[in-house]
C-alpha cells in the first residue's frame, strides 16, 4: 500500500493499492456512509439533442452504500451516490455511480471517525507490502499441504497426495510423491518453511539441497489445515498480519483453562474500563458491521494502551475465535 496522506484531525486518508492484498485491507477499511474519492468516468450528453453521449474524465465524491472485493476481477467495487464532481456540469447530483478500484489506482476516503486501528492497519500494509511472500509446506507420508501465506492469510492452498498402501511407500511412488512437492516449492521461488511428523520432510530437504534451493524447518506435529496453523505459530518472523492474528488467538486459547479471559462486548468493556485486559481480539467482519458500538472501546483502549487485534474471520484462527464471540479479551489479571 502507497500511503499518500494520513489525517486523524480530518478522519480521512488517501492511498494507492499496489497489490490485491490492499484492496482486500480497502474493502474492511470503508463503511457505509464513508464519503470516497477518486478520478472516474461518466457518460455525458450535451444539451444539443444531435451531439451523441461521450465518456468523460471526472473526480467524483461517493457517499459508499456498498463495497464489495471482486475476487475474479481483481478490483473492489465501491457503489454509493454522487455527493460531489469536478468538472460538476458533467454528472447528476445524488444520482447513482459506481467506483472499481484497481492496483495502482489513487482512492481519498473520508470517515466519521477514522479509528487508531484504521491507522495502523495502513501503516502495517505499508509496511507489509516491501517484504516477499512466505511458502509453507506440511507434509507426511500420505499427503503434503501448500500454501502461500500473504497478508490475507493462507491462500492459494493445494494438496498432493502420496501413494501409499498399507504399511509401506514403494521407493519409486515416494519419489514420484516428493518430486512433485519439491517441483511446487522451485517453482514459487519464495521464501520456504517446511515441516510435518515422520522423516518425509528430511526427504524433502535433501531433494532440494541437491538443487542448491534451501528451506526452513519447523517442527510441526499435525497435518492438514491444523499443521499449517500450527507452522504459523512457530515463525519467528511476525512480518505478516495473519502471523500476529494466529499467535494472539494462540494465547488466547492457552488463557483459557486459567479463566484469563473475556468474552462479548459487555464483558471486553467492564474488563477494559477495571483496566484488567492486555489484549483485545475482534473479527473484522465484527468491526466493519458494528463500528459505532466499538467506538467506546477503541478510545479507551487507546488511552489505556491496550493492544487491539483485528483477526480475518475467514482464517481457521478467526473461524476458531468465532466460537467464542466476535469480540474477546486476554486478562492481565483475573477479572469478575
Amino acid at each position: 500500500m502507497r500511503l499518500i496522506k494520513i489525517s486523524k484531525r480530518d478522519n480521512f486518508f488517501k492511498v494507492s493499492p499496489e497489490s490485491f492484498d490492499d484492496l482486500w485491507h480497502l474493502s474492511f477499511l470503508i463503511d457505509r456512509g464513508d464519503f470516497v474519492s477518486m478520478l472516474s468516468e461518466r457518460r455525458y450528453k450535451p444539451s444539443r439533442e444531435r451531439e451523441d453521449s461521450e465518456r468523460k474524465k471526472v473526480y467524483i465524491t461517493l457517499e459508499a452504500e456498498e463495497v464489495s472485493l471482486d475476487e475474479e476481477g481483481k478490483n473492489l467495487r465501491i457503489l454509493g451516490i454522487i455527493v460531489d464532481a469536478k468538472p460538476l456540469e458533467y454528472v447528476e447530483l445524488k444520482a447513482h455511480h459506481s467506483f472499481q478500484v484497481f492496483v495502482g489506482d489513487e482512492i481519498k476516503v473520508n470517515k466519521l471517525n477514522l479509528l487508531d486501528s484504521d491507522i495502523t492497519r495502513l501503516r502495517r500494509a505499508e509496511e507489509e507490502a516491501k517484504k516477499p511472500l512466505m511458502f509453507l509446506v506440511v507434509l507426511d507420508d500420505e499427503n503434503a499441504i501448500l500454501a502461500e501465506l500473504t497478508q490475507r492469510g493462507l491462500t492459494n492452498i493445494q494438496n498432493i497426495k502420496g501413494q501409499k498402501k498399507g504399511k509401506y511407500f514403494k521407493k519409486e511412488e515416494e519419489e514420484t510423491y516428493l518430486q512433485k512437492v519439491s517441483e511446487q516449492i522451485l517453482s514459487k521461488k519464495l521464501k520456504t518453511f517446511v515441516g510435518g511428523p515422520g522423516f518425509e520432510k528430511e526427504k524433502l530437504q535433501e531433494i532440494l539441497n541437491q538443487k542448491k534451493f534451501f528451506v526452513n524447518m519447523v517442527d510441526v506435529q499435525n497435518t492438514g489445515i491444523s499443521g499449517l496453523d500450527e507452522m504459523i505459530s512457530k515463525i519467528k518472523e511476525e512480518r505478516f498480519i495473519s502471523i500476529r492474528e494466529v499467535k494472539a488467538v494462540e494465547e488466547f486459547m492457552k488463557n483459557l483453562p486459567r479463566k484469563m479471559t473475556v468474552f462479548g462486548l459487555d464483558r471486553v468493556e467492564k474488563a477494559l474500563e477495571a483496566g484488567a485486559l492486555n489484549k483485545i481480539l475482534v473479527l473484522d467482519d465484527y468491526l466493519k458491521h458494528s463500528r459505532e458500538k466499538l467506538n467506546k472501546v477503541f478510545d479507551l483502549s487507546k488511552k489505556l494502551r491496550t493492544e487491539v487485534i483485528v483477526i480475518n474471520h475467514k482464517q481457521t484462527h478467526g473461524e476458531k475465535l468465532k466460537s467464542f464471540g466476535s469480540i474477546v479479551g486476554v486478562l492481565r489479571f483475573k477479572f469478575e
